[in-house]
């Protein structure tokens, strides 16, 4: 039984005979990550999922569903194999067509795969190019994996399964802070060696914390001791901390001043 059955029949429930369902993200590029935990075979990859409604209706009744449904979601998730998150978008047969040019919307053009439905939803997807993402979406992008950092802090020394999840977000986090680097640059490499090789050259340490990731999607899916995570993590954190000051600015008010322009919804 394919694996990703269940969690995308949940989606079509949610959505009540869904137009499509289309794959995004890893699981449709065929680089989600696996890893074996106590004896489970367990994905470590958010599960992202676009479902295609006919109309307003009909997608904020899905939304609600979803909304109403999420209560224990987390360990039904868990149960059928998924550790990660499950992301779940309706969208009117025009939303898809008006998507923006976000890091998302490009994979999605590149990667998408149909679960369910003509495939020709597929060519409703706009064809950005990486030049049209804007400084502002570039700018989200780093913003939130300074949160995925944050988040993943406290689980470094935590059970198997969260110290899984606590790397597989920071070695994420490493492959983004690249991504947003190459998008500054209008350009948007496919696949994590492509886009590790277009790093510019940097400290060994965030070399070897790249090479780590491509080790990681390659299957080489382990925890590490407390004291080499928290390397990593720290190394992370650094490569961030670079790439935010090379584009807001060196000095706190810099911060400040960058913070105040943002909505909050989108953050």
């Amino acid at each position: 039984m394919d694996p990703l059955a269940a969690p995308l029949e949940l989606v079509d429930a949610w959505a009540q005979g869904a137009l499509a369902l289309i794959l995004g993200g890893s699981h449709a590029s065929g680089t989600a990550t696996w890893a074996s935990v106590e004896g489970r075979r367990l994905c470590l990859s958010d599960l992202d999922v676009y479902a295609a409604v006919p109309d307003r209706a009909r997608q904020r009744a899905a939304v609600e569903r979803a909304r109403a449904d999420r209560a224990g979601l987390r360990r039904r998730l868990l149960d059928w194999g998924f550790a990660a998150p499950l992301e779940a978008s309706f969208l009117t047969p025009d939303d898809l067509a008006r998507l923006p040019a976000r890091p998302a919307t490009l994979e999605l053009a590149r990667h998408g795969r149909m679960w369910r439905g003509d495939p020709a939803w597929l060519g409703r997807v706009p064809r950005w190019r990486p030049a049209d993402v804007s400084a502002e979406e570039i700018q989200l992008l780093l913003e939130n994996r300074a949160f995925e950092l944050l988040l993943a802090w406290p689980d470094l020394a935590a059970a198997p399964l969260p110290r899984l999840l606590a790397r597989h977000a920071v070695l994420k986090c490493a492959l983004d802070i690249v991504r947003v680097a190459a998008l500054s640059r209008g350009e948007y490499p496919d696949g994590a060696a492509a886009l590790a090789a277009s790093a510019a050259p940097g400290p060994e340490d965030f070399r070897a914390l790249l090479e780590a990731a491509l080790a990681w999607r390659s299957g080489d899916v382990r925890a590490l001791p407390p004291d080499a995570s928290r390397r990593e993590w720290r190394t992370a954190v650094a490569a961030w901390t670079g790439e935010w000051r090379a584009r807001v600015g060196p000095e706190p008010g810099d911060c400040v001043r960058h913070a105040r322009r943002g909505r909050l919804r989108r953050r």
